[in-house]
């Protein structure tokens, strides 16, 4: 092929040994030739030896050629010793020929053959034999020969010298073979070649080079990747694991040959499509394929102990194995063996047909289905969306016995789940084969330096499209795109080369921007040093640099940055087993706003205020447990994501820190993209091309952070199409479902295209970006294949178009402004328009609407619940305060006739929650303590009581009821802090949530920040462990 080598036994064998691919690092070594380089190298050395032993007689011939001398020497020495003689002149003539460099430069200096031979010789001339003295019969040699014969030990000794001179001839020889032997090497080995004569290798050669002076795989690509940039592409971004799931599903029924999958976590028993359908189940699908003769391979990172990362990748791969023998599981090397205790494999990639593959932060497992409404709640045991363990909230209680699928973590009337936002996307075509080249590559890796019970194929990578073919399958779009990687020594078995191409596509992506970054991701630990250790990866220093130049040139320029609330480990963060959680909260602090080498810090250096250019924002969700419990939980952020300008989107595995960016330590997928469909828009409030891909997707995340019911927007544009254009009616359930067209979420509609997976052969020739509407199968009747779940969560607004946004009264504050803290002030609800999101940059949107939404939901989740972290919280004083708070949403309220409690949010309570599942085999469920104020003085001794008598000053009386007026039933008196809330106070709470607008929160930069001033934010168990695990 033309970008691989296969070793085979025989042409035309099918059983492969090993798999040669073409890279960047490609070479071919020729061999030093020392026998080709003339007759006169076999004789330098009998002439060098003649010229010592007599130099008289050659000094007078100087004229006889070079290639004579050896006849015309006297016979005499050679008749006298002629076996000793011939051994010592071949050695000589191999020593020669291996230090050839030497002995021209020796010659080289001598300025004629004549002047060098007539030179006096440096070392003594050898004796003539006289034979008046020494009869040639009884000369020394043939006396030492006569006595070894007598004396034994002497013959003895020269049977191990001959023998030992033997050896030395037989690895010259194998040395003079190097005729016909070669080396051929890539990144990831060095392979020998011996061919079975010259001309056989020359052909080969030959070969070799010509076809790397033409491959692409041997060339330098952008970004120091191994892939290149692919054109006219058709690509689909999917937000949220419902859009995603159901189109690997839909793939999956396509497949035809063979399936890639490699996960950092795969639940063999995780639904496709909810609610669920057991023939949507994982493992069922793919039992299914297998049977229809589907070859499928998985990849699985193999945890370093299931105690520290519960993902039981050897229970996955025993349940794969075991439904059919066309599905073959490796797990990566021991930990153990290869000494890589920190660094894990985190790509996220489904390939199918090497034609669709998907890739993002989405993995097939437990805990990524959701909407975009980001439901908290559950409790539907009729038909439940989130069966057993796929109900989970990790800032509660980790996962664990993962062999029991079906059984639940936690009491669903108690305890919320924690809301999943992740990105993924869906590639037709050319990048589809560099990313099965990828697996590939990784695939074989596993294969050499694994020992298996079990025999494994090596897999050989499929070869490029020809445009042709993308032409008449449709698989041609208008996208530009180029796969990037983390990949090193340990992950990829590259010992020469660390590939960081994601980290040089987001700081090109950055430092070319030219008005707006946005970005998703679920850390950001950059630039910047914490406890004495260099965090090295530069994207903090290309926003930084970025920042500056903007302020020095005058232009618009602005960074908006959404980060979870916390890292997604369990425990309070005043506990003590939470060093996760306040090492990670450290890391991303020391990056953002605390300490000289922060972003702030170095802005306000150089005279500039942060909050013109960056500011960082979290997402918050609530609702209503059994008994009318209200309830709050962080959306976890688990995207990973860079659009700049609305033009270039980055989309992958690969988070913000250390580990994903470096390239030497977790392995990592990222696909850069560039639409060329450009679009007519504006940018500061001046015209401006963007790129429908990246502009429509950036869209699409603001909606749903604002609130903006997106599949309501998505069902009026499915109708709008459905009556232009009737349809086909709808296909059986079983069957892959009719293709839908993509929906234009812009604020201006495109003419839509298809892009149909059901049937093999259509795919999009439209670069819409915008994902299909899938279904939730079974909720309804009426509700059919093509047509979206509607939004019933308490967030939904719609806002008409056109309804002017108004500005919020009062100064906005600032990240990193003032110490003071910030009092919750009533500010008018923020009116969203449905499409006023085309310029991200205009005051009327980025300040009236993004800024104050985000700012008023964080004052109403302040006045409410009392959230964790919060900017107000600032001392571990003001953090028991806040958790006793939440604990009073768990207590008996007066009207509650039923007795039950509720668990709220993951920073109150106990330390075990009371509504987890009890099991023995739970690693992180300890058990129950009391209240968290207990364990929080308990694990710090140094923090002061609260003063129970203090009434909190929660609710503002006048409070804004939105469907309902609350009634007065004369004077109301809050209720003490020890006790539970009144019903008049809950339904004044209920009344204020109703007043949220989507789920966009204010990211706290002054959580705990006295503590940390004072050096008591981390424990000193906190400092054990090395800081590369975290960062």
């Amino acid at each position: 092929r033309d970008s691989y080598l296969v070793a085979v036994d025989e042409p035309g064998e099918t059983r492969v040994h090993d798999v040669f691919l073409l890279d960047a690092d490609f070479n071919v070594e020729r061999p030093t030739r020392y026998l080709r380089k003339g007759l006169n190298m076999l004789h330098l050395g009998d002439e060098e030896e003649h010229t010592a032993a007599n130099p008289e007689t050659h000094a007078e011939s100087p004229g006889t050629p070079r290639s004579l001398e050896h006849h015309q020497h006297p016979h005499t020495s050679h008749n006298q010793q002629p076996k000793t003689q011939s051994e010592s002149g071949a050695k000589l003539t191999l020593r020669k020929i291996f230090t050839l460099g030497s002995s021209r430069r020796a010659r080289s200096s001598s300025p004629s053959s004549s002047s060098s031979s007539s030179a006096p010789s440096s070392r003594a001339a050898t004796p003539l034999a006289d034979p008046s003295t020494n009869r040639p019969e009884e000369s020394p040699a043939t006396a030492n020969t006569a006595n070894s014969i007598l004396d034994p030990e002497r013959m003895e000794e020269n049977i191990q010298q001959r023998q030992q001179e033997g050896k030395k001839k037989r690895k010259n020889k194998t040395q003079d073979l190097s005729h016909r032997t070669f080396y051929i090497e890539n990144s990831q080995m060095r392979l020998k070649l011996t061919a079975r004569n010259e001309r056989q290798m020359d052909q080969w050669i030959a070969s070799l080079e010509r076809v790397a002076a033409t491959s692409h795989w041997t060339q330098e690509n952008r970004f120091g990747s191994f892939a290149p940039i692919r054109l006219n592409v058709s690509t689909q971004w999917l937000v949220d694991g419902r859009d995603y799931f159901w189109n690997v599903s839909r793939a999956l029924l396509l497949a035809k040959e063979r399936i890639f999958i490699m996960d950092w976590w795969l639940s063999p028993e995780m639904y496709l499509r909810r609610p669920g359908r057991e023939h949507y189940r994982l493992d069922r699908l793919l039992e299914r394929k297998a049977k229809e003769g589907v070859k499928i391979f998985v990849i699985l990172y193999n945890e370093v102990s299931n105690r520290t990362t519960p993902t039981d990748s050897n229970y996955a791969k025993q349940r794969l194995i075991g439904l059919h023998e066309n599905i073959v599981v490796q797990r990566s090397p021991s930990h153990f063996q290869t000494g890589t205790f920190y660094w894990a494999h985190h790509e996220k990639l489904c390939v199918v047909d090497d034609t669709i593959a998907f890739m993002g932060g989405v993995d097939l497992c437990f805990g990524r289905w959701d909407t975009p409404q980001h439901a908290l709640i559950d409790e539907n045991e009729a038909d439940q969306i989130w069966k057993g363990k796929d109900y989970s909230n990790p800032r509660i209680t980790d996962f664990h016995t993962l062999n029991k699928p079906e059984q639940d973590m936690y009491d669903r009337a108690k305890i919320p789940r924690m809301p999943w936002h992740d990105i993924g996307c869906q590639v037709v075509g050319q990048p589809a084969r560099d990313l099965s080249r990828h697996f590939v590559m990784r695939w074989n890796y596993l294969l050499r330096v694994k020992t298996h019970s079990r025999s494994l194929p090596f897999l050989l990578p499929a070869p490029d499209f020809k445009p042709a073919q993308l032409t008449e399958m449709n698989l041609t779009g208008t996208c530009e795109m180029q796969i990037c990687r983390s990949a090193g020594p340990w992950s990829m078995g590259t010992p020469n080369r660390v590939e960081d191409s994601i980290q040089n596509a987001y700081l090109k992506a950055i430092q070319l921007s030219e008005h707006f970054v946005y970005i998703e991701n679920q850390f950001f630990i950059t630039s910047t040093t914490v406890d004495n250790v260099r965090i090295e990866n530069r994207i903090g220093d290309a926003l930084v640099h970025r920042i500056i130049k903007a302020h020095q040139d005058g232009t618009p320029w602005r960074a908006c940055i959404v980060i979870p609330l916390l890292p997604g480990f369990p425990f309070p963060v005043g506990h003590s087993d939470a060093s996760a959680i306040r090492v990670i909260l450290e890391c991303q602090a020391r990056t953002i706003c605390r300490g000289p080498d922060s972003i702030f810090a170095r802005l306000r250096r150089e005279g500039i205020e942060p909050s013109d250019y960056i500011s960082f924002f979290s997402l918050r969700g609530w609702g209503k447990l059994a008994g009318d419990t209200l309830t709050t939980e962080q959306i976890y952020i688990h995207a990973k994501i860079l659009i700049a300008d609305d033009r270039v989107a980055i989309i992958g595995s690969a988070n913000i820190n250390e580990r994903s960016q470096r390239g030497d330590r977790d392995s990592e997928l990222a696909a850069v993209i560039r639409d060329t469909d450009m679009i007519d828009c504006t940018m500061a409030g001046e015209p401006f091309q963007v790129g429908r891909f990246a502009h429509e997707l950036r869209v699409r995340l603001m909606r749903e952070h604002l609130g903006v019911d997106v599949d309501a927007l998505m069902t009026e544009q499915m109708d709008a199409i459905h009556t232009a254009e009737p349809t086909a009616a709808a296909q059986d359930e079983e069957t892959p479902s009719t293709p839908q067209p993509p929906i234009d979420l812009s604020i201006s509609a495109p003419s839509v295209k298809n892009l149909d997976l059901d049937d093999g052969t259509e795919a999009s020739t439209s670069t819409s970006a915008s994902p299909s509407a899938p279904s939730q199968e079974g909720l309804s009747d009426s509700t059919t294949s093509n047509t979206p779940p509607l939004s019933d969560g308490p967030d939904r607004i719609l806002s008409p178009p056109g309804m002017a946004p108004s500005r919020t009264n009062g100064t906005l504050y600032s990240h990193g402004g003032s110490t003071r803290r910030h009092k919750s002030v009533h500010r008018p609800k923020p009116k969203v328009d449905t499409y006023g999101f085309e310029d991200p940059l205009t005051p009327d949107f980025y300040e009236d609407v993004w800024m104050a939404a985000a700012h008023h939901n964080t004052d109403i989740y302040r006045r409410v619940f009392r959230a964790i972290p919060d900017d107000n919280v600032t001392s571990w004083k003001q953090y028991r305060e806040y958790v006793q708070h939440m604990d009073r949403f768990t207590k008996v309220a007066p009207r509650t006739a039923s007795p039950s409690m509720a668990r709220v949010p993951s920073e109150s309570a106990s330390e075990r929650a009371d509504g987890v599942a009890s099991t023995a085999d739970a690693p992180h469920v300890a058990k129950d303590e009391g209240t968290t104020t207990a364990e929080v003085q308990a694990t710090r001794p140094d923090l002061d009581k609260r003063d129970k008598t203090r009434s909190p000053d929660l609710l503002s009386t006048s409070a804004t009821t939105t469907g309902s007026q609350l009634v007065d039933n004369g004077p109301r008196k809050p209720s003490r802090p020890d006790q539970p809330f009144e019903a008049w106070e809950r339904d004044e709470m209920e009344a204020q949530l109703g007043e949220l607008v989507g789920n966009l929160v204010v990211y706290p930069t002054r959580f705990l920040e006295s503590e940390d001033v004072a050096n008591n934010f981390l424990f000193p168990s906190d400092r054990i462990l090395p800081l590369p695990i975290y960062d």
